[in-house]
Parts: C-alpha cells; structure tokens; sequence
C-alpha cells in the first residue's frame, strides 16, 4: 500500500511522463501503462525508485490499477485530458515544479532522466506496437533455492510475453534501492495537497 507522500510522488512523475510523451502522443490507456510500466521496471533495474506502482501481467503488456486510478483522479481535477491523454494547463503548472524538486538532487535528476529514456526509447510506439516490445523485455526471476539440484541456472530470465495473465510483475516495496525521488517537506506538503 502507498504512502501519501508516494502517492504525490507518483502522480507528479506521471505528469512529468505526460509532458515529455506530449511530442510524440499517447494514443490510449495500454501506452500510458506500457510507458510507466517500462520506466519503473528501468528504475528498479539500475536500484532507483521513482514511481511506486504495483504492476500484473496484463493482456497489453504490465497493467496498474493505481496507475489507472491516479490518471482518473488527475482528470477529474482538470490536470490532465482523459480522453485526449495530455497535459491541461493546470498539469502543466505542477510540472513547472519539477526543477525546484531536482534541484540539488542528483538521485531526482536521475529519475526523470530514466523516465525520459524510456519516453524517447518508446514513445514512437502506438499502443497497438508498444506491446510486442514490452513482451520480449526479460525479467530475471526469483532465485531458486535448489536451483542446483535441479540443474538450472540461479537466475532465470523469463520474457514478459510467456508470464501468465495476472502474475504479480513489479513490487517496488519488495525491492530494496540505493536512489530514491524525494520532495523537500515543504514542497511535498504543498503537491499533497494539490494532487490529493
């Protein structure tokens, strides 16, 4: 379960991923999803933590029911379009925070600087192609206690496509990082109430 200073977290770095989406366009919910998606699993694999969402196996690729939520909630308080998928002008002023929040930060500049690799990387993609380029992505599964006994390899790596439907994909709690996106307090008290 998120903390409320997660919750923020999460929503203003969705907004930052809406800004820099905005040149080549999100055509639908499976690439908003794919994009955060790939971004947090970017993150966990280089020990980062930026967004704090619980990803499935979905059938397009990883799927977040907060991730859905808080894009719902952003909507309805007129920062982003729902059905044009961007940035409204009020979304746009939130963003504008973001340099005060890297500010002096190099582990909230490496975030979004992961967040907007991931943009470049597959942004081109529509929603239709972004998914047979998150299915060949491999996760590396849990090690096996008696991997040797059986003759397998510690680590198996696993594409995303060949996990079954609604296995449990990303954990960010589970997973323990050496960088990690915070907000000043005094900053964090003002999102919180603003994205709320």
């Amino acid at each position: 379960m998120r903390s409320t200073a997660e919750t923020t977290i999460d929503r203003l770095l969705l907004l930052f991923l809406l800004k820099v989406a905005a040149r080549f366009g999100i055509d639908g919910d499976v690439k908003l999803q794919q994009l955060v998606f790939l971004s947090e699993l970017q993150q966990l694999g280089r020990r980062a933590k930026g967004f704090h969402y619980r990803f499935f196996r979905y059938a397009y690729g990883g799927y977040s029911k907060e991730l859905a939520d808080d894009f719902i909630a952003l909507g309805v308080k007129k920062f982003v379009d729902p059905e044009a998928w961007e940035l409204l002008p009020a979304g746009d002023t939130v963003v504008k925070v973001i340099p005060r929040a890297v500010a002096g930060q190099s582990e909230n500049e490496a975030v979004l600087s992961m967040i907007s690799e991931i943009v470049q990387a597959y942004g081109k993609f529509d929603s239709s192609s972004i998914v047979p380029q998150v299915e060949k992505i491999e996760l590396i599964l849990p090690e096996k206690p008696d991997a040797d006994a059986e003759g397998v390899a510690q680590h198996d790596r696993l594409p995303i496509g060949h996990i079954s439907f609604h296995a449990t994909l990303l954990v960010p709690e589970r997973t323990e990082t050496s960088t990690k996106f915070t907000l000043k307090e005094d900053l964090l008290t003002v999102l919180q109430d603003i994205l709320k």
